[in-house]
C-alpha cells in the first residue's frame, strides 16, 4: 500500500520541517541527553578527564535511539489501533502527514545511525558499556511490540525509569570514569522520575481510550484519582532526593556537589504542576501535560548537571 493511501485523513500538510519536528518530538529529547550530561558531570567531578569525542558520540547515541523510539511508538500505536486521535503532542503519522511506510522506515535508518555510535562507545568504553547499552535498547524495542509490549501490559513505566534514567546516567559515567560508583545510582533516580513523569502524564490523558482499546498503562491500572496523586509523587519526589544525594555525599570520599542544591530553584514549577492536578477533576488532566512534564524536566536536568559540573 502507498504511504499516501495508508496516512489518516487530517488537516492539510504542512511544510516539511514542521512534520518532521511533529514526528520527532524534539521537545522530550532532554529525556535522553540530560541523563548523560549528568553521568558525564559527575564523572568529571569525580576526576574524569574530559572527552570530546566520546562525549558527542554519546549524545548522537541517545538521540537516534530516542528518535527511533519516537517513531516507531507512533508507528506501533497507529497500526494497532490505539492511536487514532490527534492530541497536542501526537505525532505526523495520525495526524496523516505522513505514511505509516514512511515513519517505519525513518525508524530503522534512526535506529541504524544509533547502532554505528553505539559500536564506537563499545569500543571505547568496553564490556560495561556493551551491557548497559544492549538493556537500554531491549527495554526500548520491547516497550512498543504491538499488543504485547511493555507499554501495553503495565510495565512501561518501570521501563523508561531504567531506560532514560538510570541506564544513561549510569552508562555515561562508566565511559568517562572508566569506573562504577554506587552513589551514581542515588543521583540518577531524580531524572529517572521525570522521565516517567512525562510518560504518565501521557498515559493519564489517555486512559480512557487506551482502556477501551486494550492498552493497560499504569495509567490505566492505577484509575483517575491516583493517577493524579502518582503524578504529583514523580514531580516533588526528586528534590527529596537531590537532598538525600547531598547527604550521602558528605558521608563518603566522593568529592561532593553542593551545586546540585541549584535543582531546587525548578521547584516552584513542579509545585504549580501537581497543583494543577491536584485542583482540576482527576479524570481530567491538561491534554499537553506531558509537554509541560517535560519542560519541568528540561528545568530541572539542567540546573542539576550545571550544579555538579560547575559547583
Amino acid at each position: 500500500m502507498r504511504p499516501e493511501a495508508e496516512a489518516a485523513a487530517g488537516a492539510p500538510r504542512p511544510g516539511r520541517l514542521r512534520v518532521w519536528l511533529t514526528a520527532l518530538r524534539p521537545f522530550a529529547y532532554t529525556a535522553s541527553v540530560l541523563p548523560v550530561l549528568l553521568g558525564a558531570a559527575l564523572a568529571v567531578r569525580d576526576g574524569a578527564a574530559p572527552a570530546a569525542g566520546l562525549f558527542w558520540t554519546a549524545l548522537a547515541a541517545v538521540v537516534c535511539f530516542h528518535s527511533a523510539a519516537n517513531l516507531w511508538n507512533d508507528y506501533s500505536d497507529f497500526r494497532s489501533g490505539v492511536d487514532r486521535e490527534v492530541v497536542p503532542t501526537s505525532g505526523a503519522l495520525v495526524r496523516g502527514w505522513l505514511g505509516a511506510r514512511t515513519v517505519r522506515r525513518s525508524a530503522t535508518a534512526f535506529l541504524a545511525a544509533g547502532a554505528v555510535c553505539f559500536a564506537a562507545l563499545v569500543r571505547a568504553g568496553g564490556l560495561a558499556i556493551l551491557v548497559l547499552g544492549l538493556a537500554g535498547i531491549l527495554l526500548g524495542a520491547a516497550y512498543s511490540v504491538p499488543r504485547v509490549g511493555l507499554k501495553y501490559v503495565g510495565a512501561g513505566d518501570p521501563a523508561i525509569f531504567l531506560a532514560f534514567g538510570v541506564l544513561p546516567t549510569v552508562g555515561a559515567y562508566v565511559l568517562f570514569a572508566g569506573s562504577f560508583r554506587p552513589a551514581v545510582l542515588l543521583w540518577s533516580l531524580p531524572l529517572a522520575c521525570l522521565a516517567t513523569a512525562i510518560l504518565h502524564a501521557n498515559n493519564w490523558r489517555d486512559a480512557g481510550r487506551d482502556r477501551v482499546r486494550g492498552s493497560i498503562t499504569t495509567a490505566v491500572r492505577l484509575g483517575a484519582q491516583r493517577s493524579a496523586r502518582y503524578y504529583r509523587a514523580l514531580v516533588l519526589a526528586p528534590y527529596a532526593l537531590v537532598a538525600v544525594a547531598l547527604y550521602a555525599a558528605t558521608r563518603s570520599a566522593a568529592p561532593p556537589a553542593p551545586g546540585a542544591a541549584l535543582a531546587a530553584l525548578s521547584a516552584p514549577a513542579a509545585v504549580r504542576l501537581a497543583a494543577l492536578c491536584r485542583n482540576r477533576p482527576a479524570a481530567a488532566p491538561p491534554v499537553d501535560l506531558d509537554a509541560r512534564t517535560a519542560g519541568l524536566h528540561a528545568l530541572f536536568g539542567a540546573l542539576l548537571t550545571a550544579g555538579v559540573w560547575l559547583f
